[in-house]
């Protein structure tokens, strides 16, 4: 039969020599013992096949007559997932420090880019007041997606659009994924903790205030995505 590869466990080939050798028998001696062909216990020796549970029971029961007890199978190491997917939503009305787009800009994507692998996935999305061609033209020539508002008001409130374009995005390999949110709105908090709930990793940036003042955090961010991943920008 084909080799098994179970998703948790992995049948030990040297557990058939290591049985047979305890149990001072030749291979042809180990395959009569068990009523199997003599090259059979070669090929389970060498991994081209493996037992099946009529054979394992056997050579188990071979082992437990002089009290052996062998041991067949091994938890495989699983490795951890490679987030390679960055995935940025800046809450501009709610964080811009008005001392320069592009310096931010670049400012943001540097941080996003020291934590994430050399290839990583990256994608970056604005949100704006609206009708603000500058700022919206600015933002997408430094490679930003924007998004403005369409209230008469041009303040725009977009919690619930980031946190159904975060989820969405996220969600199609959430433990590849991370999350950067620029952002001062402590209303996010929710979108964090379900974020985590889902394996995203989630960054909180806040820039600083008037170019000179340090950014103000809200104590309810901070906590929902730990002081580790709290990344202050001057």
């Amino acid at each position: 039969m084909a080799p098994v590869k179970p998703s948790t466990y992995l049948f030990r080939k040297e557990s058939i020599t290591e049985l047979r050798q305890r149990l001072g028998l030749s291979q042809a001696a180990m395959a009569g013992r068990i009523g199997v062909p003599k090259n059979t216990v070669s090929r389970w020796e060498t991994g081209e096949t493996t037992p099946d549970a009529q054979s394992l029971a056997a050579i188990y029961s071979l082992g437990m007559e002089v009290g052996i007890m062998a041991t067949f199978f091994a938890p495989v190491k699983q490795k951890a997932p490679v987030r390679d997917a960055a995935l940025v939503y800046w809450d501009v009305p709610t964080n811009f420090g008005w001392h320069g787009m592009e310096p931010q800009s670049a400012s943001v994507v540097a941080e996003v880019k020291k934590r994430m692998p050399r290839d990583a996935r990256l994608l970056f999305k604005a949100f704006v007041g609206r009708n603000d061609s500058f700022l919206t033209n600015t933002l997408e020539n430094l490679g930003w997606r924007v998004w403005e508002s369409v209230t008469w008001t041009g303040f725009a409130d977009w919690t619930e659009e980031i946190y159904d374009q975060a989820l969405s995005d996220a969600g199609q390999n959430p433990a590849g994924s991370v999350v950067f949110l620029v952002t001062a709105d402590v209303r996010h908090v929710e979108l964090i903790q379900e974020l985590r709930e889902r394996d995203v990793r989630v960054y909180l940036v806040a820039l600083g205030e008037m170019g000179i003042l340090p950014p103000v955090i809200n104590t309810r961010l901070i906590e929902a995505v730990g002081r580790r991943r709290c990344i202050e920008l001057p």
